[in-house]
């Protein structure tokens, strides 16, 4: 058995995360990421969802999805309450 010794990870915290509601939030992801992945575990177990942020609502956020196969598979809409 080898000793592979320890690794030092350098993790950036992000600043001014602003959580007060999910479209303060999804603004500022949106400003610093080019695809999310969004889940909903009651509704699809074991499936992710990822794509660009089209527009979002009090109530929802509409996604630009990415197929398997990388291509723009149309928008999809997720209500905030089924994001897990």
């Amino acid at each position: 058995m080898s000793d592979q010794g320890s690794q030092r990870i350098d993790v950036s915290i992000p600043e001014a995360i602003d959580l007060s509601s999910w479209g303060q939030l999804l603004t500022w992801v949106q400003s610093q990421y080019p695809l999310v992945t969004i889940r909903t575990e009651q509704d699809a177990p074991g499936c992710a969802f990822i794509g660009k942020l089209v527009s979002h609502s009090a109530r929802s956020v509409v996604v630009e999805a990415v197929s398997v196969s990388g291509h723009w598979d149309g928008q999809q809409e997720f209500a905030f309450k089924e994001i897990t």
